[in-house]
């Protein structure tokens, strides 16, 4: 099925429970619990849109959420599909058990990795087997239990530990999940601080010979194995520990400090298939552990609270103390919930329907989740050189998804949340340092370079944050930074070779996996993005070399075709071709219909390439016309029209490009039609949401404009979804409001526009419109106004735009 039959069809509607109005004290207070009431977590955690359900802080460490799976029907099967594309979160909709509840996650990407530190509760004869005979038989009994398997105490043919479950009882609203865990009848809640969790267990009333306890499962993971774990029993009320793996970040550390509400009555230990009991003042290590606290009968509901840390137990355990200090579940889960309608509160949208305002919202939240903050409270943190660093001065991030968000997603924390930009850069220049290859990162993700994608995209945000005013870095080191990335390159991913080929040939020749297409018009980018920050210090001539790089494009234009296509060293189109389909040889997630329109630095030069504005517009209109088919495409290419794959990143600018040809009303038309494929679903996301890009992308087309070419500070109108919208800026105090009058599903047709009450005939305007504060109001229509913004004038620039 393509992406976006999926995406429309494959799971059905889920009605959340959530809470109600949340006061009136102001316009502000007022838009904040209008935002958080209409956000729905579980958009995006079916079909192929990665997302987890559970309980997160703003761009917090910890992701407290279920790791799920389906029940293997008639019989087991050997493993759980744990570590399937589609659990890459951890969840799925589709799934009918919970494994347990781990502390890490990533969101909407498409390498699976975390999963760290489970946690799951257990009732003898339930989910957890007991054997109270003789000594001899309780160590056969033993000898099974804490198997390595993940979801079971005992040997797969045993009882397992994992639970049915139904989403009838689920909840989910931001910073807090709740649901029924069927199997052992007990209710569970999780609601997160940015480095902490804390969980609330309800167990069933119970006679007094039944016991109750909770595993800790220290091998579960998801795509990742455990080569070195430790458990402290430091007292019958807290235990600590350290969890490393290697996975896609090959040497993640995780340490953790665990404190019970109630004391454990007995410790059962599984450490690398041996089987012995515990008491305080124990400690094990070894590959795989696993642990069972017993706890006393009673009533009372067991609260767990959790201090993550990347450096050491020590700063797990500084966490916890400073972000909870307490046992007070409902206080927590209030102060997250708080937390979040703070961040949501910068953006009041009133949009035509509730369905519209649902999905809008939520692709805010998602936009809010990643990065991850990666130092401790006292700011320490783990480097990308594997080693501990203290306070650098600033809020250390990792999970930084750049292939994807310097597109639209890191615009959108621009707008959202611009105290974070400079620290996002000052991150970006210290992994640069302890990466020592002379590039900056590219996909890092806890104290590791996964060196995942291709480009050097990095350049683009750290020039898209100076064009837009962010200065508060060392910029000169930072241009450093990035020249050498441009000029030499790291060997870890190989771009050392194939940037140099790149300047030698003018375009990197095809050959086996070698993505060359995409690998050439991405280098063509990120040169320009150099070029564009050495044009903005005054460095001339850099400019002018790396502005020349950036036209690389051309070299691998097919003018007979009219198709970006690969080419051998000697000069020669690969053969055979066909533009539907995706080469590894020549693209990267996408084909020569997707690739060919990745030229967001110069878009006036590649309607050139066509020949002019008519021939462009009708390869944009073939491209939507053609079968939504691409052969040997990966899944992430997905959310078909015709062959843009909005639910892909390649394609996400692509609506847009119409303006750039004076054909403002059909970029107008398609943003509308790409937008139809978001649903306010499990199955909402019309493909993998990639650390918020997916997601940020609705609530820029919703607002009525889009980064194109993130690094200019330029936004290119588009079709505006709200009726009004009004964002406020937290740093400059000022607030921009869109007004979209006669909106509706068939009036998505700009008439005409007016920016602070004064005519606007041009299809763009900047970041320094939106910090300055005003109103762009526009009247909408059922029919096209095919001559705004189709003056050559008032189209948008694909450079850069000077005071």
């Amino acid at each position: 099925m393509c992406g976006a039959a999926a995406a429309s069809s494959a799971l059905p509607g889920h009605a959340l429970l959530l809470p109600g109005s949340h006061g009136t004290g102001g316009a502000a207070k007022q838009a904040a619990g209008r935002a958080f009431d209409l956000v729905r977590p579980m958009i995006g955690t079916g079909w192929h849109g990665h997302m987890y359900p559970g309980a997160v802080a703003p761009f917090g460490l910890v992701q407290l959420s279920p790791d799920s799976t389906g029940m293997p029907e008639p019989k087991w099967n050997g493993e759980w599909d744990i570590n399937g594309w589609d659990h890459c979160s951890g969840y799925h909709y589709h799934d009918d058990v919970i494994l347990g509840f781990s502390h890490t996650h990533l969101q909407g990407t498409g390498a699976v990795d975390l999963g760290d530190v489970l946690l799951m509760p257990l009732v003898e004869g339930r989910n957890w087997s007991w054997n109270d005979g003789a000594p001899e038989q309780q160590a056969e009994t033993q000898a099974q239990a804490l198997g390595t398997g993940s979801g079971w105490v005992f040997s797969p043919a045993e009882q397992g530990y994992r639970s049915y479950f139904s989403h009838d009882t689920e909840q989910a609203r931001p910073g807090y999940y709740a649901v029924h865990l069927d199997t052992p009848d007990v209710g569970a809640e999780v609601t997160a601080t940015t480095r902490c969790g804390m969980h609330r267990y309800r167990f069933p009333a119970l006679p007094q010979s039944t016991k109750r306890g909770l595993i800790l499962d220290l091998v579960h993971g998801l795509g990742c194995s455990v080569y070195a774990a430790e458990l402290r029993i430091e007292s019958d009320t807290r235990v600590s520990g350290t969890r490393s793996t290697n996975g896609w970040a090959q040497d993640k550390q995780v340490c953790f400090v665990m404190e019970f509400s109630r004391p454990f009555s007995a410790v059962q230990l599984n450490v690398d298939g041996q089987e012995r009991t515990a008491a305080a003042g124990d400690r094990v290590s070894g590959k795989e552990i696993k642990a069972i606290f017993t706890q006393p009968s009673g009533n009372e509901p067991l609260i767990v609270r959790v201090g993550i840390s990347c450096t050491t137990i020590d700063g797990a355990a500084k966490n916890l103390a400073e972000e909870i200090p307490h046992w007070d579940f409902d206080r927590l889960t209030q102060q997250n919930e708080e937390a979040w309608r703070q961040a949501l509160a910068v953006l009041d949208a009133d949009l035509p329907d509730e369905a519209l305002s649902q999905s809008f919202y939520t692709g805010a939240y998602h936009g809010l989740t990643a990065p991850t903050t990666f130092n401790d409270t006292d700011r320490a943190y783990r480097g990308q050189d594997h080693k501990n660093h203290p306070n650098p001065g600033f809020t250390k991030y990792t999970t930084l998804s750049i292939w994807d968000i310097y597109r639209g997603e890191f615009p959108f924390i621009m707008l959202m949340q611009p105290h974070r930009t400079s620290d996002i850069v000052r991150t970006l220049l210290a992994d640069y340092q302890q990466l020592n290859e002379h590039s900056l990162p590219v996909w890092p993700l806890w104290g590791n370079e996964t060196w995942c994608m291709t480009g050097f995209h990095v350049v683009g945000m750290i020039v898209g944050a100076y064009a837009r005013g962010f200065k508060d870095f060392d910029v000169e080191a930072a241009y450093a930074a990035m020249r050498d990335t441009a000029m030499v390159g790291a060997t870890s991913n190989g771009n050392r070779d194939l940037q140099e080929q790149f300047r030698k040939y003018g375009y990197l020749p095809t050959g086996k996996e070698r993505q060359s297409v995409s690998r050439t018009l991405d280098f063509s980018y990120d040169y320009w993005c150099v070029g564009a920050m050495a044009d903005l210090l005054g460095k001339k001539d850099d400019a002018d070399l790396f502005y020349k790089l950036g036209q690389n494009y051309r070299n691998i234009f097919d003018s007979a075709t009219g198709f970006m296509r690969g080419k051998t060293e000697a000069g020669q189109w690969r053969e055979p071709f066909r533009p539907d389909q995706e080469f590894w040889e020549d693209y990267t997630e996408s084909d020569a219909w997707q690739a060919t329109f990745n030229v967001m630095q110069d878009v006036q030069g590649l309607i050139g390439l066509y020949g002019g504005d008519k021939a462009f517009i009708a390869k944009l209109d073939a491209l939507f016309a053609a079968p939504s088919n691409i052969l040997k495409s990966p899944p992430d290419v997905s959310g078909l029209v015709g062959q843009d794959a909005q639910g892909n990143e390649p394609s996400n600018h692509i609506p847009y490009l119409y303006t750039f040809a004076g054909a403002a009303w059909k970029t107008q038309q398609r943003v509308r039609q790409a937008a139809a494929l978001y649903r306010n679903t499990p199955a909402g996301v019309p493909g993998n949401d990639d650390c918020g890009q997916i997601s940020s992308w609705l609530v820029f087309a919703a607002l009525g404009f889009y980064p194109v070419n993130e690094a200019t500070g330029v936004y290119v109108i588009g079709s505006p979804m709200v009726r009004r919208a009004t964002l406020r800026n937290p740093a400059a105090g000022t607030t921009f409001t869109i007004v979209a009058e006669n909106n509706s599903a068939e009036s998505l047709y700009i008439q005409r526009a007016q920016l602070n009450g004064k005519e606007l005939t041009r299809s763009w305007f900047t970041h320094a419109d939106i910090l300055a504060g005003g109103e762009l109001r526009f009247v909408m229509g059922n029919k096209p106004n095919k001559e705004w913004a189709s003056s050559p004038a008032d189209r948008p620039p694909s450079g850069l735009v000077k005071a």
